[in-house]
This record gives C-alpha cells, structure tokens and sequence, in this order.
C-alpha cells in the first residue's frame, strides 16, 4: 500500500523488526520510508502519502511511529549521527524499491553520548513511569549500549541479548534480570551517566533533596516535568512515576546542556544552577540548532507524532538562536508564555500542515543548514 504512492522510493523495516527481536503484539513494527527529492518539495504528495498511511493503520495499528526521510536527508543525518548510521545500516531490511544506502563512519563518541540521552530522557522514562518490567530491562540495556560506544567500546551491538551478555562481563557485580526493578534499573543507568559526566564536565555540588519543576523544553516545544533526585540510588519520589516526567539527575541535566540540548539552559531553576552548571558555549548551541532543525522533524506530523502545531514554534525559536549568534551572542531565553503563544500559530490540522507550511518550514530549514555550514567555515 506503500509504495503505491508515486512519491515513495524505499519501504524498508528497522530497529526490532529487522533484527528479529520484535514482540508482536507488544512491539510497534518499525519502518522507514524514503521519498523522491523533488517530490518532497510539496506538502500534498507528503500529505497524500500521510494519508495512505492512515489506511494502512486500518489494517495494521502496530504501524505506529514511521519514519520519512528524502535521499539527501538520510545522507546528512548518517553524517550528525553516526551512532544511528551504524544501526540502520546493519539490520534495516528492504521490503520494495531501491536499496537504501546510508554512507559508513565511524562511530563519534559525542554522537554515541546524545543517543545515551535520548535513550534516558524518552524510552526510559516512560518504562520507570509504567513500572513495565520488560520495557525496563529493554531500554537499560540500550542506555548502556550507547554508554559503552561513548566510552570506545567501537560500533554498538544490535541485539540486546549481546548487550546483556557484555554488559554482565564488563559492568561489576551487574544483576542484569534485575534491570526490570525500576529502583534497580534507574540506579544502573544513572550511574552510567555519572561515568559520563565525571570524564567531561567538572564536578558539580550535590542537591540536598529532590527538585521537581515542569517546563515547556525548546525547541521541540514539548512539556515536561523534570523530576531531579541528588544521586543515583536516590529512592524515586512518586512523581517520577506520573505521566509525562523525565526522572534524571543534576549531572543528566549538564550532560544535557553541553552534549545534546543547549536550549534546556532556559529552563534551569535556581536550586540546579547553583549548584554550578556552566552556561553552554556558542558552539554548543550551533550544533543543537543544527540537530533539530535537520529536515527529518518536518515528517513527524501524521507519520510520527499526532499534531503538527510545533514545527512553526520550533523553526522560530532555532532562528532567534541563530539570530543571536550572527550577532556573536549567546542567545537569550525566550519566556515560557511567549514558546505557550508560539506553539498555538502552527496549523491545527496534517492536511493544513502539509498544504500551508511544511513548503515554507522546509525552505527556512535549509536556510538554517547553509548559515550553520557557514559558521563551521569562519571556526
């Protein structure tokens, strides 16, 4: 039904499908999709193939999340992730259309170090929340992973059997089927990233009880409720079990601000930033404009997420940075009423999106690109 679609290249699956480790009827089925350059140039034949999507979902709801990509984007995102560039490479299996090709490099530590954050800040988070013991022992494991390709253990492993067999090798004393405790699972991978931060961030000083704070997180605009225990190991208050919070640690926060996300600087309470977390650089900010405002994001309305009103709020808020960094500062917050009032200027509807924005978001994205290109080349 796919590949029906005029626009469409490639189908192919990827993650746990293409590896084999899917559980259907738990497991979304994961796929990928890759698009005609030229054609991507217009919301409606996106907007068409969104909707050949949603038929589709009428017969298989496990086609969840689907990802969508035109040749080049694939090219540049196997470029600032070379983490992820591994993975797919090795297990993504064609299903029609031409084979797709994702350029070979070595896997950068830094870009090992922000899958480990995304691991912890998303599939984590909500496997502590959901107390699911299968989910936990899954995501534990994939947070080390990542933490052990940061660390030089070379290309990530791709099944999680050979992740627990090496972590149990590596990591002392490690009760890998006690990974699906969530007080067990949570003090194993806020440990790793204490690794993390002790061998690149100067040490901070230790909170001396939980904070909990909710913030709007730019650019993606998504609401959060921060949820900071002093250490790991430290008992998990209850509200690191409600909808939507992101349980974490000082040092995941600074890891954060300096490896994957400058912008949640903004969002710092006083409590956090005396306890001496630095400001970010004006390179780290470039490089954090540069990651969201990559032309992926501009499919996620209809194939990966519900609603496409962020993707206007995001673009205004990667342009404000850049703004500021033309002017050679660092750029300042933008208030959180204001990001509430910009999040509500996007199209309500996929088929408005696609039909008045998503040309416009696509030329402003590649605008960015070519400014950050510049920065790189003036140093």
């Amino acid at each position: 039904m796919l590949f029906s679609s005029p626009i469409v290249e490639s189908v192919v699956l990827h993650r746990s499908v293409a590896t084999g480790e899917v559980d259907f009827g738990r497991s979304d089925i994961d796929m990928l999709i890759v698009v005609d350059e030229e054609m991507a140039e217009e919301g409606t034949a996106i907007a068409s193939l969104c909707r050949e999507l949603n038929r589709a979902r009428l017969f298989n709801p496990a086609l969840n999340h689907v990802d969508v990509y035109d040749p080049r984007g694939i090219e540049s995102h196997a470029r600032m992730d070379t983490f992820w560039a591994s993975v797919e490479r090795r297990t993504i299996m064609l299903l029609r259309g031409q084979p797709v090709e994702i350029p070979f490099a070595t896997v950068h530590p830094d870009h090992a170090l922000q899958k480990f954050l995304l691991w912890v800040e998303w599939f984590f988070a909500v496997s502590v929340q959901q107390r699911n013991r299968r989910n936990l022992w899954k995501t534990s494991l994939e947070c080390w992973n990542s933490y052990a390709s940061t660390e030089g253990f070379g290309e990530p492993f791709l099944l999680r059997v050979e992740m627990e067999a090496q972590a149990f090798l590596t990591e002392e004393n490690l009760a890998t089927k006690r990974l699906g405790e969530p007080a067990y699972a949570t003090r194993f991978v806020f440990e790793l990233a204490e690794r993390l931060h002790r061998s690149r961030l100067p040490a901070l000083r230790k909170l001396s009880k939980p904070v909990v704070f909710e913030a709007i997180t730019a650019p993606l605009c998504l609401h959060r409720r921060f949820v900071v225990v002093p250490r790991a190991g430290f008992p998990l208050p209850p509200e690191a079990f409600e909808k939507g919070a992101f349980p974490c640690t000082p040092e995941i926060l600074d890891l954060f601000i300096h490896a994957k996300n400058a912008f949640f600087y903004w969002i710092l309470p006083p409590e956090l930033l005396e306890l001496g977390i630095q400001p970010p650089f004006m390179s780290e900010f470039l490089r954090t404009c540069g990651s969201y405002s990559h032309s992926r994001f501009l499919f996620h309305p209809g194939f990966a997420i519900p609603s496409p009103q962020t993707q206007t709020a995001r673009l205004a808020i990667i342009r404000h940075a850049m703004d500021a960094a033309s002017r050679g500062e660092l750029p300042s917050a933008i208030p959180q009423d204001k990001i509430r009032e910009m999040m509500t200027a996007g199209a309500v509807t996929i088929a408005d999106y696609y039909r008045t924005e998503y040309g416009r978001l696509r030329h402003e994205g590649r605008q960015i690109q070519e400014s950050l290109l510049a920065f790189s080349g003036t140093g």
